[in-house]
């Protein structure tokens, strides 16, 4: 738990989110419609990818939302596919809670990791931002 207090909620997106096949390939179509040059993925671009996704179940508010819980403020930076799949895979979360089903459902392992959450933090030192993500994790 230890290496929590120095991760940032892009940084446990890019390394720590695990998807499906199926998820990873649909998220890959995606982030090359809108990859650049440098086979990165503008962040200025986030919203218009995952309306993509969405559809019509995306609003700026759920979007703002997740910006926030992901510590992205305005400013554009580039993302690796890896972080673009965690923020991908976050947004269906934010936007599916309430749904039960196979896609967003929660494996055992997650399960047991999220599993007294507050207890396992308690005396750990966590940005407000890490802290924030994990409880969205938590809730589903």
């Amino acid at each position: 738990m230890k290496f929590l207090e120095h991760l940032t909620p892009l940084e446990y997106l890019s390394k720590y989110c695990w998807l499906s096949s199926r998820r990873q390939y649909q998220f890959k179509r995606v982030f090359d419609k809108y990859q650049n040059k440098f086979y990165l993925f503008d962040s200025s671009n986030l919203y218009l990818s995952l309306k993509d996704l969405h559809k019509d179940n995306l609003t700026l508010e759920y979007f703002d939302v997740l910006c926030r819980s992901i510590g992205l403020n305005d400013e554009d930076i580039q993302l690796t596919f890896s972080t673009y799949a965690g923020i991908a895979g976050l947004s269906e979360r934010i936007l599916y809670k309430h749904q039960d089903d196979e896609q967003t459902a929660r494996d055992s392992v997650e399960i047991c990791d999220f599993y007294s959450l507050d207890r396992k933090l308690n005396g750990l030192e966590i940005s407000q931002a890490m802290r924030q993500l994990l409880n969205i994790l938590q809730k589903k």
